[in-house]
């Protein structure tokens, strides 16, 4: 993972929950993307765990996540 989106990661995991949900409203996250946010940083779920919930593959959790760090990290890159 390149640094920006480790940046993108680590802002997700110790932002508070207003921060977050302004930041994923910025963002424009598709609201695939906002649910796996969500379980991976609000409920604290594994990528697989959060596969088997939305019936979805391993895969499709990691492109979502990783397509979502992106649209986060030029969010941040705007505002910094």
């Amino acid at each position: 993972m390149d640094n920006c989106r480790l940046q993108a990661r680590d802002w997700l995991s110790r932002s508070t929950r207003k921060e977050l949900e302004a930041i994923i409203q910025e963002a424009k996250l598709t609201p695939r993307q906002m649910e796996i946010i969500e379980l991976k940083f609000i409920h604290d779920l594994k990528n697989y765990q959060i596969a088997m919930r939305i019936d979805t593959s391993v895969q499709t959790v990691e492109r979502d996540l990783r397509q979502a760090y992106n649209s986060v990290k030029r969010v941040l890159k705007a505002v910094t």
